[in-house]
């Protein structure tokens, strides 16, 4: 029975405090949103600031030739004339008469 008489007004909540705040999530919330939002404002910005002042990749110009399949494999091309470094002078030891040369300076001739 002692129930009866207690004072049940202390178990009421006190909501003239001034520190209690009913809205504590949606400034958490909107504090997030804002964050994200000025995140997103910084890496746009550098985005945009990278694209107009970019002074763009270097171009290098070269000229296309023409290469044989046996030109791409080799270590050395060159171009240009032989000339020999000494004269060289051929002929035979054996004395006698020649009758018949069948073939003229700049001839191919075989074995």
């Amino acid at each position: 029975m002692e129930t009866k008489k207690a004072d049940l007004s202390s178990l009421k909540i006190d909501r003239s405090n001034e520190n209690y705040n009913s809205s504590g999530g949606k400034k958490t919330l909107s504090l997030i949103f804002t964050i994200v939002v000025i995140i997103l404002l910084a890496a746009g910005g550098y985005w945009g600031w990278k694209t107009i002042f970019n002074p763009g990749e270097e171009i290098k110009l070269v000229s296309a030739e023409m290469v044989s399949p046996s030109q791409s494999n080799a270590i050395l091309t060159a171009s240009g004339y032989v000339v020999a470094q000494r004269k060289a002078s051929v002929a035979s030891k054996a004395t006698g008469r020649l009758v018949y040369l069948g073939v003229v300076e700049g001839d191919a001739v075989t074995k």
